[in-house]
């Protein structure tokens, strides 16, 4: 993973999506943001809610076009963690941004977020992510620069 910048007390980071990334991510207190241009394979998804949860996410944000199936598709897997596999203690917050700008969304990461009330704030890691690896990175850490210097993203109509 690539450090991005902080804001608000969480550390960013910029993550390739794969398989064989999956041991990167966080082991607790983290959100993801995921960006996307299309739906990635099913199963895949999948496996990364699946890791994702059993490494503490605490939110998983999707932003773009489709992100309410991808929304849809997380809590799938969490409703079959509880209901068929028996994990009662399985929390997740899932939200979608598909009327939302790339800003206002990834602003929502570090300000509009609904953690555990135990939680501290400053423990929390926000792992970016595109589906199909497009670059990201240097967009996501100029907005970074930008909140950092006091800029917000502008309101929508």
């Amino acid at each position: 993973m690539q450090y991005l910048g902080e804001q608000n007390g969480r550390k960013t980071y910029w993550w390739e999506f794969s398989l064989e990334n999956f041991h990167e991510l966080p082991d607790k207190d983290w959100v993801a943001f995921a960006i996307e241009d299309g739906l990635p394979n099913y199963e895949m998804f999948d496996k990364f809610a699946r890791v994702s949860i059993s490494k503490g996410i605490l939110e998983f944000k999707a932003f773009g076009e489709l992100s309410e199936k991808l929304h849809d598709w997380f809590d799938e897997t969490v409703v079959t963690l509880i209901v068929t596999e028996n994990q009662p203690d399985v929390f997740v917050m899932t939200t979608w941004h598909d009327k939302e700008s790339l800003t206002d969304a990834f602003w929502q990461c570090f300000y509009a977020t609904a953690l555990p009330d135990e939680t501290i704030n400053e423990n929390v890691k926000i792992v970016c992510f595109h589906f199909d690896n497009s670059d990201k990175k240097s967009e996501l850490k100029n907005y970074l620069d930008k909140f950092n210097n006091g800029w917000l993203p502008p309101l929508e109509e």
